[in-house]
């Protein structure tokens, strides 16, 4: 699956004819998970996002999950639906000078550091995308990298496999 700008695109269709319904409730408390896509009931819920340029690419992740839905993505293992999501996002926190330096210090809303696991899931991340946006080969043990790193993060399943059922 590719991340084109028609895809996102067919995102922002999706979300003005109220096939995604978008839900922003700035009260909740979310902790970690501030952009959520909600695949069963096709919604975006987003809490206590800011306008910089790390919440905006929180909202790119979750159109990926979008995308993967438009186009009835199935038998997806969790970790191969997270590393595509996370690669667009690193592409546009690239393309934004946000460097991984940035996600170094990032502060969660609890007030937390970005724990180890997530920088080196952003780590791999943007060594993908930094070969996408070059034009140069992806390698299959870059894309291993990250969903190695992926497995390492307590919130995604080591055994799920997500079926998108369209919108």
């Amino acid at each position: 699956m590719l991340a084109t700008g028609d895809r996102f695109q067919q995102v922002a269709h999706a979300i003005r004819t109220k096939k995604v319904r978008t839900i922003y409730d700035p009260s909740a408390a979310s902790g970690e998970k501030t952009a959520q896509y909600l695949l069963d009931v096709n919604v975006l819920y987003l809490t206590g996002l800011g306008v910089d340029t790390y919440s905006k690419s929180l909202i790119i992740h979750e159109a990926g999950h979008i995308i993967n839905d438009i186009y009835r993505v199935q038998k997806v293992h969790v970790y191969d639906d997270e590393a595509f999501c996370y690669v667009i996002q690193a592409a546009y926190l690239t393309l934004k000078n946000f460097g991984i330096g940035n996600i170094e210090t990032l502060r969660s809303a609890s007030g937390r550091s970005v724990t180890q696991n997530a920088i080196d899931v952003f780590r791999s991340a943007y060594n993908l995308a930094g070969h996408y946006l070059s034009g140069g080969a992806l390698l299959l043990q870059n894309e291993q990298n990250l969903r190695v790193a992926i497995s390492r993060l307590p919130e995604y399943p080591t055994n799920k496999i997500k079926h998108y059922d369209g919108l």
